[in-house]
Order: structure tokens, then C-alpha cells, then sequence
């Protein structure tokens, strides 16, 4: 059949362009679909905002057990309150103290992504626990972000975390968590996440 001006101006010239640019998209998106890990998802991770460098220095001498654990607090404090100083509209003499608290929480999320980002081993069990103190809400919000996410190794670290959650109270949804850790890497056929998100969920299960 040739195409011509007549042709393409038809109904059935119409319909046929109009099918031939459905049937395109359809391909365009089933080869995104199927690439997707080769050439997308290696390059998703989460972002964390930098860390001072009075909190990055004190954080290597905590977690060799150099430093108590309240000094990371001493080094925060100050810097949130700076912070939300910095933020202070025309006039205002003091931050008010929900300010402070948003300053304080941008900086242990940037712990918290220091500690993600870090080679595992034994001394992170320290940074681990004074991540743990913040509570469970701050702990659990920062994970599920992870989970969401991050890249297979900051989920894997996500989940070591997740696994050492002291509080009871947030047992349940830490448990929810675990199980969608392991429902999402089923689908991108992550073994190793599949079975370590099985072992925190038995392990998270284990004290009820």
C-alpha cells in the first residue's frame, strides 16, 4: 500500500497513524520497563545532608569508644541552635524552639546517613545506639525512607538497623517495614535483601 497525501488524510490513514503511535509508545515503555535496572536503578540512592565538621570529627572517636556518646549531643546542640538562628526573621531575638528542634533533626539525619553510608562493622554498634535513643519515631522515619529509596547497600544497612529496634512499641511497624523490604526486593529478584529482611523480621519477632 502506498502512502500518500489522499492516504494519510483518509479515516483508515487516520486510524492507522494513530495505531502505529499507540503501538510505539506501548514498545517505548515495555523496553523502559525491561532496562530499567541496567540503566536507571544503579544510580538511585538516597541523599543526606552533609555533616558539620565538628559532628563528622566526633563521630569516629564515639564509635572506636574514644568519646562517651553524650558528646555527640554536645556537638549538635549548639549547631542547631545556630542554625535556626540563621533563620530568624528581621526582629526576632531568639529562634523559637520548634526551629531548633527542625535545625536538630537536619543534623541527626545527617548522622543517621553517615552511619548508612559507612563500611559495616562491630563499632558501628555504637552510632547504632545513639541513633536507637533518638527514639523510635525518628529511627523508623529514616529507615523507611531508606527502604524506599535507597540504593541495595543502604537498604541492606537500613535493615541492620531496623533489626536492633529496642523499643517495643515499635516492634510492629518496624515488622511491617521488614516485610516490605522483603516483598520489594522479591520483585527486582534480590536475593540477599530477600533473606536478610526475612532474618529481621524472625529476629524483630522473636520478642513479642
Amino acid at each position: 500500500m502506498r502512502i500518500t497525501p489522499h492516504y494519510i488524510r483518509s479515516i483508515h490513514g487516520q486510524l492507522s497513524l494513530l495505531a502505529a503511535t499507540y503501538s510505539g509508545a506501548i514498545v517505548l515503555a515495555i523496553a523502559a520497563w525491561s532496562c530499567r535496572s541496567l540503566f536507571f536503578e544503579p544510580y538511585v540512592r538516597e541523599k543526606f545532608p552533609p555533616l558539620p565538621g565538628e559532628v563528622a570529627a566526633v563521630l569516629p572517636t564515639i564509635a572506636a569508644g574514644h568519646a562517651p556518646a553524650e558528646a555527640l549531643s554536645t556537638a549538635i546542640e549548639p549547631l542547631a541552635l545556630e542554625e535556626a538562628k540563621k533563620n530568624m526573621r528581621f526582629g526576632v531575638k531568639e529562634p523559637r524552639p520548634a526551629e531548633v528542634e527542625a535545625a536538630r533533626h537536619r543534623l541527626w539525619h545527617g548522622v543517621y546517613g553517615a552511619w548508612i553510608e559507612r563500611d559495616n562493622h562491630a563499632a558501628d554498634g555504637r552510632i547504632a545506639a545513639i541513633l536507637h535513643a533518638q527514639g523510635a519515631p525518628f529511627v523508623l522515619e529514616r529507615i523507611r525512607q531508606s527502604l524506599v529509596v535507597g540504593s541495595p547497600r543502604q537498604r541492606r544497612r537500613a535493615l541492620d538497623l531496623l533489626g536492633e529496634i529496642p523499643d517495643p512499641a515499635g516492634k510492629a511497624e518496624a515488622r511491617s517495614l521488614a516485610d516490605f523490604a522483603r516483598q520489594r526486593a522479591e520483585r527486582r529478584q534480590e536475593t540477599a535483601l530477600v533473606e536478610q529482611a526475612e532474618a529481621t523480621s524472625r529476629k524483630l519477632g522473636a520478642g513479642e
